[in-house]
Order: C-alpha cells, then structure tokens, then sequence
C-alpha cells in the first residue's frame, strides 16, 4: 500500500455519512472530501492508519463551485417514514426471491418460510425489470427523496444491482425505514440501498432494526446485536426482541434514551456483539461505550459472551447448536 499524508479531518455525520461504509460515525473525510478515513471496510484502502482505520482515496480534490451545483444536490431531507414505508412494501410486493437467496435463508440461516416471506426478504431483478417496476411505483406514489431511488432522465432508477438480497430495515413501529443490500459477487457483502448525490434521490442514514419489537413491550427485555439480518435469525431462534445495530460502533451516546423512547416498556438490554469483542481493540471500545450509553439511560444491562469457537456471532452458535441437536435425533 502506499503512502498518503493526510489532511485535515472531519468526522463523519448523518447528514454527510462515510463515503466508503455509509454510515454516520467512527469515520473521518478530508476537508477537501478527497480522502476518507473508514474504520470499517479494508478492501481497495491505500494503507492503514494508526487507530486501526483504512485510508481510501474518495475522489480527485476539486472544489465544484457552489452556484455550478444542480438545483437538487442541495441537502434536503429525505421522506417521511409512512412514504418510505409505502414505497419500500410496493418495491417488495413487486420482486421476487430467487432459489438460492432463499436457501440461504432457509437453509444456511434456518429461517423458516413464514418468517422469510413475512420479512419481504427479496431479490433484485434484471436492470429492466427493474426500471419497469419503477416506473409502475411512481404512478401512484412519489419516490423524490426515498432512499435508493433516483431520477436518469425522464425514468426512474433504484440503485440496486442485480441479484442483490434486499433486507428490509424496519423501526419500532413495523415501518420499513429502509433496506440493506446483500452481494455474494465480492467486494462489500453489505451496502445501504442509497441514493445519496443522485438526482432527486436521498442518504438512508443508518437506521436501527428492530425485529419482533413486541416482545419487549410484553416482556420488557430486548437483545441487541449488531447486524440486521443477524438481527431476524436471533428473534427467531430465541423468540425474543432483537435491536439490530448497523455495525458494532454505529450508534450515538443518545442510544438508550432512543431505545426507551420507542420501547417504553423497555428495562433489560442483553448486548450479544460477535466474539471478535473480545480480541478485537476497536470493537471492544465499541462496546464498552454502548454499555455506558444503555446504562445511563437507566437499563439493566448484561453482555453475552461465548467461545469464539462456538461461532462468531450469535446466530452462528444458535445454528451450530440446532444442527447438533438435529443429528443427535437423526442418529
């Protein structure tokens, strides 16, 4: 890799989001918006930082002079949660699940059929299928400023790739906020369904997941991982709430004041981070401030923690251990 002199930083926001993992925090932009400092993704960095971050080259450092800018590349807000969640459910309706994303949903996550298809998990068509879809969606519904749809032209697109899983992001109250992008092509397995800079298009931000919601409010407890899809196949297996993270460090120090927010019955937090928390410096700090930020907020918190040989995440050992008990019965 080689060597690059960095300039002046600024930390990443949710407004302006890293440019390389789309999420709001932990990573830093030059101030020339030429290079990024992610501390997530590692793939294609120019080197690696002294606080375990990679350095990616974003951009050539030209400044487009303001009044040059479209009309629409101005910052405004994305939709309201009951548009998004009306075109999200229309995209889905319309998109099917191919064969082999559903045994892997089946089969290698042992999710079951109801679930799958209860979760609008979906599969990214044909570009043409798609622009079609699109189309369809927009004579009945308004998708200026939804996440993942823009305008080329006269058309609308989704910037989404064909054969991509899509994985709805729902919030407290059912409504999908928006959608993760799952790619088995190499590369970053998951992406944000995103238009940000695009044509009438907008930033998902990094909204929290939350599956089975609720069992926390019967209950009063909920279980907090990091990843969506992980987030599903726990509720699953445990049939419990699950608070999906997008990522170990992506949350704010006003975390629990949220969770208590949308959870009002909401009194034990048990965090289940992957085994790498244990051996792994900057997801450890991660961690560490996630317990100080729930417990503030006044909430009974523990941390699960297991033998990385077990699985690394939660849902690994919970698999793992369902396939032993099957081939013991089976024996």
């Amino acid at each position: 890799m080689s060597t690059v002199r960095m300039p002046e930083l600024r930390r990443v926001t949710r407004r302006n989001p890293c440019p390389v993992c789309e999420k709001p925090d932990w990573c830093s932009v030059s101030e020339d918006g030429a290079l990024a400092i992610c501390m997530r993704v590692e793939r294609d960095s120019l080197r690696r930082t002294k606080n375990g971050g990679f350095v990616h080259r974003v951009r050539a450092a030209v400044e487009i002079p303001r009044r040059d800018l479209p009309a629409w590349t101005a910052r405004r807000p994305r939709c309201s949660p009951q548009t998004a969640d009306a075109v999200y459910r229309a995209l889905l309706d319309r998109l099917m699940l191919s064969a082999a994303a559903a045994n892997a949903l089946c089969v290698d996550r042992q999710l079951s059929d109801d679930t799958v298809v209860r979760n609008l998990y979906a599969s990214v068509p044909r570009i043409e299928a798609l622009a079609a879809h699109c189309a369809d969606i927009a004579a009945t519904l308004a998708l200026d400023r939804v996440p993942g749809f823009f305008r080329s032209g006269q058309r609308w697109m989704l910037n989404a790739r064909e054969g991509e899983l899509v994985i709805p992001v729902r919030d407290a109250h059912g409504r999908i906020a928006g959608c993760q992008l799952r790619s088995d092509q190499g590369g970053r397995r998951y992406r944000w369904l995103s238009s940000s800079g695009r044509s009438h298009g907008a930033s998902p931000g990094a909204p929290i997941h939350f599956a089975a919601p609720e069992r926390a409010r019967a209950s009063g407890v909920a279980l907090l991982t990091e990843g969506v899809l992980k987030a599903d196949c726990i509720s699953e297996s445990l049939h419990c709430a699950v608070v999906g993270l997008p990522g170990a460090g992506a949350f704010t120090d006003a975390i629990g004041e949220y969770l208590r927010s949308e959870l009002p019955a909401l009194d034990r937090v048990k965090v289940a981070f992957d085994a790498d928390a244990w051996t792994n410096a900057a997801v450890s700090s991660a961690l560490t401030r996630l317990v100080e930020c729930l417990q503030r907020a006044r909430l009974t918190v523990s941390v699960l923690r297991w033998d990385g040989a077990l699985g690394k995440g939660l849902d690994d050992v919970l698999h793992a251990h369902a396939r032993e008990l099957l081939s013991a019965v089976s024996a």
